[in-house]
């Protein structure tokens, strides 16, 4: 797939305060829909039945704000699930100002004749499961709507449909509604990676055996651009001031390649606030690295 300008998404309108989260169908009390505020993934929102008129719920925001992407995860749901983002004007919900339509998990669809036959999603073409997921060690997957141009809404209205799931409700962990920074230019190519920390547990028993307590691989993201345009300073600027490196931020290094999206977003904080360096000419350089929060 053509490599598209990465997505910044930070400042998130939805840890505002005066946001409320309502509708739907969801436990109460540690498992209830303020779960989706938190910056703690495993914190979730878990829904009472995977009915739709259950699965949906409103984030009615304190004023109308510039939203520029949109992500919901880490979920349960399966590979085949369904979400839809409707943003309104106001809690009218009389005029809609965007709608992503359906949205289906990024390369979840596969051609058959790549999976080998005793592979459980052969006969849909759909992958097994997402390469991070497994007991102990799970993240679950993230649905993420950048739109093609930012808009201004107050209420969003999200809509999961998984119906028939056997488990018999959701967990997501998180709710993103955000400004987004698409840079001019991409990062370089030399002065990009994507890097894996394991961050599990290990200790020596008397007898010399070592016994691992194992959790999930965390991912850094590095990278940097020599050379931008002087307007990208401003919006730069408020990402390092306003993110730190405590709020949450979700990088998507390339929104356009469908066969690594998955594997390469992620939930995330800045684990190096970014420099911005003047050239001699009207242009600016500057460096990022997000870390993955887990």
């Amino acid at each position: 797939m053509a490599q598209q300008n990465l997505a910044l998404l930070y400042e998130n309108r939805v840890d505002l305060d005066g946001v409320v989260l309502s509708g739907g169908s969801w436990q109460t009390g540690s498992l209830g829909l303020a779960n989706l505020r938190t910056p703690y993934l495993a914190e979730v929102a878990r829904s009472m039945s995977t009915a739709p008129a259950d699965t949906q719920f409103l984030c009615n925001l304190p004023q109308q704000y510039s939203i520029g992407g949109i992500a919901l995860g880490p979920t349960n749901l399966r590979p085949s699930a369904l979400v839809r983002f409707r943003s309104y004007a106001d809690s009218s919900l009389a005029a809609l100002v965007d709608d992503s339509g359906f949205i289906a998990l990024p390369s979840s669809k596969v051609d058959q004749l790549t999976i080998a036959w005793e592979d459980p999603g052969f006969w849909e073409g759909i992958t097994q499961e997402f390469d991070d997921v497994g007991t102990g060690v799970g993240k679950g997957a993230t649905f993420i709507y950048i739109p093609p141009v930012r808009f201004v809404a107050g209420v969003v209205k999200v809509e999961i449909f998984d119906p028939g799931y056997p488990i018999g409700y959701f967990d997501i962990g998180r709710f993103f509604v955000s400004r987004t920074w698409r840079p001019t230019y991409n990062y370089e190519e030399e002065g990009n990676s994507l890097d894996f920390e394991a961050v599990t547990d290990q200790e020596d028993g008397r007898s010399g055996t070592t016994f691992f307590n194992p959790r999930a691989i965390r991912r850094t993201f590095k990278f940097s651009f020599s050379f931008l345009p002087d307007t990208e300073y401003r919006e730069i600027y408020q990402i390092a001031v306003r993110s730190g490196i405590h709020n949450q931020i979700m990088v998507v290094p390339n929104p356009g390649d469908t066969s690594t999206y998955l594997r390469e977003a992620f939930f995330g904080t800045l684990g190096q606030v970014p420099s911005l360096r003047r050239k001699s000419t009207p242009n600016i350089a500057t460096e990022f690295v997000a870390r993955e929060s887990l």
